[in-house]
Order: C-alpha cells, then structure tokens, then sequence
C-alpha cells in the first residue's frame, strides 16, 4: 500500500511540475530543450520485465489457450450450402469461426454463435459456376 501511495504522490509531483514549465515560459522551445533525448533504443515485449516491474504489472501465470477446430476439406458444388457446428472442447468457448476455399466464389452467409457458448456455427454459399474445394472453422479459447 505503501509503494502505490509513493506512486501516486510521484506521479502527482510529475504533473504539477510538467504543468508548471508549460505554464511559466512563453514558448515551447524551453519545453523542447528540457526534454530528455533517448539514447538507449527500445525493443518489443510480451509482457514487462518482473525484475524491474513495479505493482501491477506481474504476469499471470496461466496464460489463455487458442484452440482451432477445422473440417476435412469438402466440395461445394454450384448454387449450394454447406454448414458445420464447431464443439469446443470443455471448459472453452467459441469465440470465432472461419472458412476457407480454393476458389473466389465461397461467401460465407452464417457465423454465428450455437445455442451454446461452446458451439459456434458456420454456413458458406458457392455463388459461382464450379464446384470448389472448401473448408470450414471455430476458433475456441480455453481461459
């Protein structure tokens, strides 16, 4: 508790002390010349380092799952629909669904969640004149 009040009254002092600078000079140039310039280059992180990570900031130690269920490929003749239910597995949702075709005439015409949080559903429509191969998807996520 004690850290996060020392935080506070830091970030406070920060504030009034930016807010004074920006309040007592006429131009920016003297904010422009008091800013600190960065010599040492910064990288991409997953999450903050927890050697130097202040509250708050501790990763958590189980980390989120992403499931993918697909179907085997299929034909989709001309002027039809194909659907599929995608059950997740237990303890996971459905979250989202996806397809995928060799040609450029599949539209998917239903994504949508089941009558379940662990089913979702998809239905995708050959608007063309061959048949195509397709496929289609759910994307589950175990918490």
């Amino acid at each position: 508790m004690r850290k996060l009040v020392l935080g506070g009254l830091v970030v406070v002092v920060a504030v009034g002390a930016s807010v004074g600078v920006v309040l007592g000079s006429g131009s920016t140039a003297a904010i422009k010349a008091s800013a600190v310039s960065g010599t040492v280059r910064m990288h991409r992180v997953d999450a903050p380092s927890t050697k130097f990570a202040g509250i708050g900031t501790e990763r958590r130690r189980h980390r989120a799952k992403v499931i993918y269920l697909e179907t085997a490929p299929f034909t989709l003749q001309p002027d039809t629909t194909q659907a599929a239910r995608g059950p997740c597995p237990r303890r996971s949702r459905a979250i989202n669904g996806y397809f995928g075709e060799d040609g450029e005439t599949a539209v998917p015409v239903f994504d949508s969640i089941g009558n379940s949080p662990r089913i979702w559903l998809i239905a995708v429509h050959n608007t063309g004149m061959d048949p195509v191969s397709a496929f289609l998807g759910t994307v589950c996520l175990k918490p």
